[in-house]
């Protein structure tokens, strides 16, 4: 076994992100694009439950 000493120094990176996730841009493109498309169709519902979601509300229901 040899018996050397060390002449380098170490160090410890937790981690490396920036404003969009990451080194690699794409995970923040993804997640931007997802909850703008999430966002799109949740106005797009509401929209369409306002404006047809109330028509059967007075109709007699039978069995």
């Amino acid at each position: 076994m040899r018996n050397e000493l060390f002449e380098g120094r170490k160090r410890m990176i937790l981690s490396t992100i920036s404003w969009m996730g990451g080194k690699n841009p794409f995970l923040g493109i993804a997640y931007i694009t997802v909850g703008s498309v999430c966002f799109f169709l949740g106005v797009v519902l509401l929209v369409i439950h306002h404006k047809y979601g109330n028509r059967n509300n007075n109709a007699d229901v039978s069995n």
